[in-house]
């Protein structure tokens, strides 16, 4: 991942001040390259928005990029109700500014009978409702998906305003762009 993608994502799907947005996602992107991996992945385009996943709250379970062959899930769980409220905000409203295509969260679980213990989870994918998406056509830019997530969780939980955990960096950078304290 690099800013002329965001840059040119930005430039096709935001509103807005283009440059701050830009100046923005140079940190969000800087904190996402810098994070350590410590998840056993073996799909390295799902190693990062996993690892970020995690670390905030939600455990990434079996996640697939899809090789070009199916589109790319992300299976997780989330105890928490208000965590769960977030992720859903940030695929339902935020993903928009980078994405290429819309996402989705949708409930899944092995079969009940036969593990009648076993916890609900999520899988996070690309939303059919917007037409079929061709696996192999569109998996270059389902991989950047995959990161502009990654980002786009690190902004949402960075926004100094809203949450209370910040890194100091981003929050430097918040206050100069958009001249708001925490």
């Amino acid at each position: 991942m690099d800013m002329e993608i965001i840059v040119r994502q930005l430039k096709n799907n935001a509103r807005g001040n283009i440059a701050r947005a830009t100046k923005w996602y140079e940190q969000i992107l800087k904190k996402y390259e810098s994070l350590p991996l410590t998840l056993p992945i073996t799909d390295s385009a799902m190693q990062r928005v996993c690892q970020v996943l995690t670390n905030y709250r939600y455990k990434t379970t079996e996640s697939c990029e899809g090789h070009g062959k199916q589109l790319p899930n992300i299976f997780f769980q989330c105890d928490d109700q208000v965590s769960l409220r977030d992720l859903a905000h940030i695929v339902e409203r935020e993903l928009h500014n980078l994405n290429h295509f819309p996402w989705q969260i949708r409930a899944w679980s092995s079969d009940p009978y036969l593990n009648p213990e076993s916890k609900l989870a999520y899988v996070l994918e690309p939303a059919l409702w917007s037409g079929e998406i061709n696996p192999q056509t569109a998996h270059p830019k389902l991989l950047e998906d995959l990161d502009f997530i990654g980002m786009e969780v690190i902004s949402y939980f960075n926004i100094p305003w809203r949450f209370k955990e910040v890194d100091e960096t981003i929050a430097s950078t918040w206050k100069k762009l958009y001249g708001k304290e925490e």
